[in-house]
């Protein structure tokens, strides 16, 4: 019997079967122990009697021809093909009956995996390396599960570390770098992909997606961007804030003039004149190696900046959810489903960006000598509507006309 009273008047259960997670609990009254006894009996009855031999080379290769990975979106497709690809080196002999009661199979997975040199970078395995290989192995056992194969997830409860990506913050020198070379980059490639990581900023949106945008997704008379098929499946109308309007603008009409239908685009390797998705990550590392952005930086800590630099400025929890898509603070990677924008909520953004692009300006021109400043001030200030400019230069006479 696997239900026996303790000394405290309570009742513990213990159920040990071959090929199952050993199942301990303790419960106040002996009604509740043998309700939770028949539960956990009825769940291990459903297991299919295959999945205890089942070995994890096998599972991960049934994962790989189901359904459930063919629905995946196809970098993550890529990415998990070859993350479990160590995974199976290091644990495919043991079947999921022995990987679900041994847990000590992947703390030394771990460790040894930290221990292991990475052959592309020829540097040890980094934490969040070692933690998207074990997302990808608990997308083979969420599979396991789905076909009854296993009850629980062996990887639960395993610490999986925390996501590097979260605390990088963008440097006052690549914010400096960004906007300068946005206005007055020497080619068009630096003002494309500084305007790239600018409007993704505004935003806050994953390069992929902003990549993905095509000019017909576009209405800058609504300031309305929307990003097609997003990761959780739907599209997502995004408000465009006052900055990113003439960033956009200017993208618009380079993208015009080369012809294709994306917003940013890179001319097709195959020889033909043909643009295609925007290739970011090239141009990135190409700024990397000119000192333009820091050794460390990567396309999504932009993503983070901007979304920590709306709490910062006191931009409610739910309208930065509705601009980034994410379904909850904690959860960053599953996003909403297309919702609508309200015109408070526009104006929220509005004036969180156009402080964002005020304080942008004025470290950028610390940064400079002053005749670059006074430049760049009379750029800026030619730029303005007539009306705006006219309203300016009374507004500078009144103020420095002597009182009567």
């Amino acid at each position: 019997m696997s239900v026996g009273p303790l000394p405290s008047g309570k009742f513990r259960v213990q159920i040990r079967h071959q090929g199952h997670p050993r199942f301990d609990a303790v419960f106040p009254t002996l009604e509740a122990a043998r309700a939770a006894e028949a539960a956990e009996l009825a769940r291990r009855a459903q297991v299919a009697p295959l999945g205890v031999r089942m070995s994890f080379t096998a599972a991960a290769a049934e994962y790989l021809d189901s359904d459930m990975y063919v629905s995946k979106k196809p970098n993550t497709r890529r990415a998990e093909r070859q993350l479990l690809v160590p995974a199976v080196a290091a644990i495919g002999i043991h079947t999921l009956e022995h990987l679900a009661s041994n847990k000590s199979v992947f703390v030394k997975y771990k460790k040894e995996r930290l221990r292991t040199t990475n052959p592309k970078t020829g540097k040890l395995v980094t934490e969040q390396k070692l933690r998207v290989e074990l997302c990808a192995m608990s997308s083979v056992f969420l599979w396991a599960m789905e076909n009854g194969y296993l009850l629980t997830n062996p990887l639960a409860g395993i610490p999986r570390g925390k996501s590097a990506q979260t605390s990088r913050r963008l440097l006052p020198s690549e914010s400096t770098h960004l906007k300068l070379l946005a206005e007055r980059g020497s080619n068009e490639d630096d003002r494309q992909i500084a305007r790239f990581l600018l409007i993704q900023l505004e935003l806050v949106c994953r390069p992929g997606e902003l990549a993905e945008v095509l000019l017909s997704d576009i209405d800058l008379h609504e300031r309305d961007v929307t990003f097609r098929d997003t990761k959780n499946g739907t599209d997502r109308l995004a408000h465009i804030p006052v900055p990113a309007v003439d960033l956009i603008a200017e993208q618009q009409v380079y993208a015009a003039a080369h012809g294709g239908p994306y917003l940013f685009s890179t001319m097709s390797r195959k020889g033909e004149r043909e643009y295609v998705k925007y290739n970011y990550s090239w141009q990135i590392r190409r700024f990397k190696k000119l000192g333009y952005l820091a050794k460390d930086f990567f396309a999504h800590c932009i993503r983070s900046e901007g979304i920590t630099r709306g709490f910062e400025s006191g931009v409610s929890p739910t309208i930065m959810l509705m601009m980034s898509g994410h379904k909850s603070l904690i959860s960053l990677e599953r996003y909403k489903k297309k919702v609508s924008i309200s015109n408070e909520a526009r104006d929220v953004i509005d004036e969180h960006a156009t402080k964002m692009q005020l304080e942008a300006d004025a470290h950028v021109n610390n940064q400079l000598p002053p005749k670059f400043t006074l430049a760049r001030a009379q750029h800026q200030f030619a730029a303005l509507p007539p009306e705006i400019q006219e309203q300016f230069k009374a507004s500078l006479l009144s103020s420095t006309l002597p009182s009567k």
